[in-house]
């Protein structure tokens, strides 16, 4: 379908400055056939801007994303009128390759959004979601436990570009939204891994400090080791560890979160040096913005229970509820009013139900109702 610059100017207004936009004038544009699929191909797009370190990226880039990609279809499009079928798919393989985001720390994603993805040291792409391809990479392996790198044997010989034998060589796990995943590390640390996340860590721990870098949301049970400490950098901040269990939640670019469960952690903001121990039971925030960390006493569960497959709200906004489901299911929410936004919730839904059963949960309190159409959800106060 053919998108008029009107068209794509709207559609990101919806995504960017939702406020601006009337209810009333929202759903009458969605009612327009092939809105939607509009709304559905910036919200990609704006998914793969938003990997980025730097944030989600300007209204320009996300608009000229776009046009490329229409351009690329087109292109597809006559590729498939003249060739095989084999061609066409190969093109469409292209295309997402095309539009795939970099990071200089963490290889780019080229796979579809269902598989978990392991980036071995040499640029080798497997899929996790089978053993198989899972083997060649010589990691122990099992769908419960996911990857024990234990009893990893390194070849050496393969590696080409190194100062010494001592270098270390670094594996890179990417989840897909609606995914979680678990690894076990050379010392034996378990890692959760939540959606929408990459973790970059080394294959065998060899220097003095054990270095893994994050970006996305994990709980780390560290396997302590005082001669060398367990530190997780991300977004400008570094989370050191002696000896615990903890949850990271670095998805904002512009805050992190260290909820603390057992032992003793410390952040530290890398810019200035400043270093907050924290107690169990106890969440540091780091403000990028102000440059400073905050630290409050919480119920840890509510931070960690994604990992056991549960949300878990405490007197929590809809607003903030339907974020995390949003992420989670793929959906787009709107609000009928600013009044729905301020509805609050306790209680703890299942991450392996349907969005539909989930917001039927909730509107079985008689506080709120759902309009959902296709991946979008409109929330109204009763």
């Amino acid at each position: 379908m053919k998108y008029t610059n009107e068209d794509i100017e709207f559609a990101i207004r919806l995504l960017h400055r939702r406020e601006e936009v009337g209810d009333e004038k929202t759903q009458a544009w969605l009612s327009v056939p092939g809105h939607q699929a509009l709304l559905d191909e910036l919200s990609a797009i704006r998914r793969i801007l938003s990997a980025k370190e730097d944030g989600v990226g300007s209204e320009e880039e996300l608009l000229l994303r776009h046009k490329k990609r229409k351009a690329q279809k087109r292109r597809r499009i006559l590729v498939a009128w003249g060739a095989a079928a084999s061609i066409a798919a190969l093109a469409v393989v292209f295309s997402w390759h095309f539009f795939a985001s970099t990071d200089e720390a963490l290889p780019a994603r080229q796979t579809p959004k269902k598989f978990v993805e392991l980036t071995l040291s040499s640029g080798k792409q497997l899929f996790l979601d089978t053993k198989s391809e899972t083997s060649e990479s010589g990691i122990p392996y099992d769908s419960i436990n996911g990857l024990d790198y234990r009893a990893t044997a390194i070849d050496t010989n393969s590696i080409t570009d190194r100062d010494s034998a001592n270098l270390e060589i670094f594996n890179t796990l990417r989840t897909p939204g609606g995914s979680t995943y678990q690894l076990t590390l050379a010392d034996g640390t378990r890692v959760w891994v939540n959606e929408n996340t990459a973790i970059h860590y080394p294959v065998e721990f060899k220097a003095e400090e054990r270095k893994v870098r994050l970006r996305g949301e994990a709980y780390f049970e560290v396997r302590p080791d005082a001669r060398h400490p367990f530190i997780v950098e991300t977004n400008g901040a570094e989370v050191k560890v002696y000896g615990t269990a903890f949850n990271v939640n670095a998805y904002d670019s512009t805050r992190i979160q260290t909820v603390l469960v057992e032992g003793k952690v410390g952040m530290r903001i890398g810019e200035t040096g400043e270093e907050v121990i924290l107690r169990p039971r106890e969440l540091a925030e780091y403000d990028k913005g102000e440059g400073r960390i905050s630290v409050t006493e919480v119920s840890p569960y509510a931070y960690i229970a994604w990992k056991n497959g549960e949300f878990v709200f405490d007197n929590t906004s809809i607003e903030e509820i339907m974020e995390r489901l949003a992420q989670w299911y793929d959906i787009h929410v709107f609000y009928a009013s600013e009044e729905a936004k301020r509805i609050r919730f306790s209680g703890i839904l299942d991450r392996n139900d349907s969005i539909l059963h989930c917001l039927k949960r909730m509107e079985d309190t008689g506080t709120v109702r759902f309009e959902a159409k296709g991946k979008s959800v409109t929330v109204y106060k009763n």
